[in-house]
C-alpha cells in the first residue's frame, strides 16, 4: 500500500502529464489564420470612341451646321483618324491599374510603346469617297485587358516617340511599317501626323461645300540627318502629343466623344482663308496683302482652313489651344483639352 508522500507524487505527476499532452487552460483563447485575399481578376475591356458635334453623331454623310464663327459655317468631315498611345486606367485612390492592349492590326504593341488607331471614316460613304486620303475599313474601338476598378481614364493622342523613333530607325520603307503604322506620316520618315481631320467646309457666303480644309496635329522639329527622323535625337523639339484625362469613367456605359464643334470653336473668319505665297516677279500689285517673304507674298487665297502644325500658321493659333496644345513649346495639358470628352 502507498505511502501518503508516495500518493501525492503520483497525483502531481499524473497532472504534469494531462497537461502537456493538450491539457489547457478554459481561459484560452484560439484564433484561426485569415483566409488569404483573393487577386484581382484580369477582365477583358473595350473602350470605344465616337465622333461628335455638339452631343450628335457625325458620319461622312451628314452637314453639321452652326459651326465655326458666329456659328455660320457648315462642316462635312471627309478622313478623320488619330492615334491613341500611353492608355491608362486609375482606381478611386488614383493608382494606375495594369492595361494590356490586344494585339491586332489597329494595336500594336512594342518595347519601345504602345499604340492604337482610330479610323472614323471609310472611302465609300458620302463625301468621304472623294477624300484624297483615308482607308476603306474603320474602326472605333480600342480593346485590351486589364485589372482592378476603374474609376478615371487618360491617354495620350498620337505615336509615342520612342516608337517612332524604333521604326523609323529600323524600316526602309513604308510598306514595312508594322501596322497601323504605315499611315499617317508627313512623307515617310519625317515623322507621323498624330492626328489628321480632313473636311469640306462653307459658309453663308458659299452655295457649295469646298473641299479645302485640313487639320493635322504632328510633331515638328524632329531632325532628318540621312532622311530620317529622330536619328540624332530621342525625341522631336515640339511633342505635339495632346493629354486626355476623363474622371469618373464607366467602360461599361461611357464612351469617349471627339467633338467637332469644340475643335472648330475659337476659329476665327480668316483662319478659313488659305495663303498661296508666289514670287511676285516685278508686279507687287500681286499681292494681296503686306506680308513679304523676300519677292514672295500672298498671291491668293482660298476658302478653307489649313494647320499643319505650323507655329505661323493662322488657323494653328486658334486650333491648337483648343487640344490643349501650347504650339510654341509642343506641351500638352489635359485640364485645357475641351475636344475630347465622354459620353
Amino acid at each position: 500500500m502507498p505511502t501518503p508522500i508516495r500518493r501525492s507524487y503520483l497525483i502531481l505527476l499524473l497532472s504534469l502529464t494531462l497537461n502537456g499532452c493538450g491539457g489547457s487552460d478554459s481561459s484560452e483563447t484560439h484564433t484561426s489564420a485569415p483566409s488569404p485575399t483573393p487577386a484581382p481578376s484580369v477582365q477583358s475591356f473595350t473602350l470605344n470612341f465616337a465622333p461628335t458635334a455638339n452631343g450628335a453623331p457625325v458620319n461622312c454623310s451628314n452637314i453639321v451646321t452652326g459651326l465655326g464663327p458666329n456659328e455660320s459655317y457648315s462642316v462635312n468631315i471627309m478622313d478623320w483618324r488619330f492615334y491613341i498611345s500611353d492608355l491608362a486606367f486609375y482606381d478611386t485612390a488614383g493608382n494606375r491599374l495594369p492595361v494590356y492592349l490586344d494585339d491586332n492590326s489597329f494595336q500594336l504593341n512594342e518595347s519601345t510603346g504602345s499604340v492604337a488607331l482610330i479610323d472614323f471614316t471609310d472611302r465609300s460613304t458620302g463625301l468621304c469617297s472623294d477624300a484624297q486620303e483615308g482607308t476603306a475599313r474603320t474602326n472605333t474601338k480600342i480593346t485590351g485587358t486589364y485589372t482592378g476598378d476603374v474609376a478615371n481614364v487618360g491617354f495620350r493622342v498620337g505615336v509615342p516617340q520612342a516608337l517612332m523613333k524604333a521604326t523609323i530607325a529600323s524600316t526602309d520603307d513604308v510598306n514595312d511599317a508594322p501596322s497601323p503604322l504605315g499611315e499617317l506620316y508627313w512623307s515617310w520618315a519625317s515623322g507621323y501626323r498624330h492626328f489628321v481631320l480632313n473636311f469640306a467646309a462653307m459658309d453663308s457666303a458659299h452655295t457649295d461645300m469646298v473641299e479645302n480644309s485640313g487639320f493635322h496635329i504632328g510633331s515638328r522639329d524632329c531632325g532628318t540627318q540621312g532622311g530620317k527622323a529622330l536619328s540624332d535625337r530621342e525625341t522631336c523639339g515640339l511633342i505635339n502629343n495632346p493629354e486626355v484625362y476623363l474622371p469618373g469613367f464607366d467602360l461599361e456605359n461611357n464612351l469617349v466623344t471627339v467633338d467637332l464643334a469644340a475643335l472648330l470653336s475659337n476659329v476665327r473668319e480668316s483662319d478659313f482663308l488659305s495663303d498661296s505665297w508666289e514670287d511676285y516677279g516685278d508686279d507687287e500689285s500681286l499681292c494681296l496683302d503686306s506680308r513679304r517673304n523676300g519677292n514672295s507674298c500672298v498671291t491668293a487665297q482660298s476658302f478653307g482652313i489649313q494647320c499643319h502644325s505650323g507655329a505661323t500658321q493662322a488657323a494653328c493659333v486658334s486650333l491648337f489651344p483648343n487640344f490643349g496644345l501650347n504650339l510654341t513649346t509642343g506641351t500638352a495639358d489635359s485640364e485645357s483639352n475641351i475636344v475630347f470628352g465622354k459620353q
